[in-house]
């Protein structure tokens, strides 16, 4: 379902959320589920979108912050389209294993709180500048 009259505050890139409902505020900004800072929120709303938007082929994840209870693991995956997971925070763990990236891929100033596996995996084109990487 639509949400137009609510614009999230997470992004300058209103793509990323665009069509999501208001989730919670935080310091003054009105925030979708993708955007809100917290490691607890609803996993259940969180997958709901990320699911919504994995259905249209679209990877730009710019500004999420990834829950605790969600492990990212993808393996063998073929990515034809840009992705975009810049200024990401990712509480657990990111699996990447032998993952093919075709367009650009952004990884640029993200937060690992976990550990990071790429192994196998090749980049058309890549950007982590100013990310942790923990576990490479």
């Amino acid at each position: 379902m639509k949400h137009p009259e609510f614009i999230c505050e997470g992004s300058a890139d209103q793509s990323v959320c665009s069509g999501l409902p208001f989730y919670k505020s935080y310091e003054s900004h009105r925030l979708c589920i993708l955007h809100y800072p917290s490691s607890t929120k609803s996993l259940k709303a969180f997958l709901e979108a990320v699911d919504a938007k994995l259905d249209r082929d679209d990877f730009n994840f710019a500004g999420t912050w990834f829950p605790e209870e969600l492990q990212m693991d993808f393996q063998d995956e073929e990515f034809v389209n840009d992705v975009d997971f810049a200024y990401c925070v990712f509480e657990n763990e990111v699996s990447l294993q032998r993952c093919t990236f075709r367009k650009k891929t952004n990884f640029a100033n993200c937060n690992f709180k976990s550990s990071v596996d790429l192994e196998g995996s090749r980049f058309c084109e890549a950007q982590f500048s100013g990310s942790n990487l923990m576990g490479i």
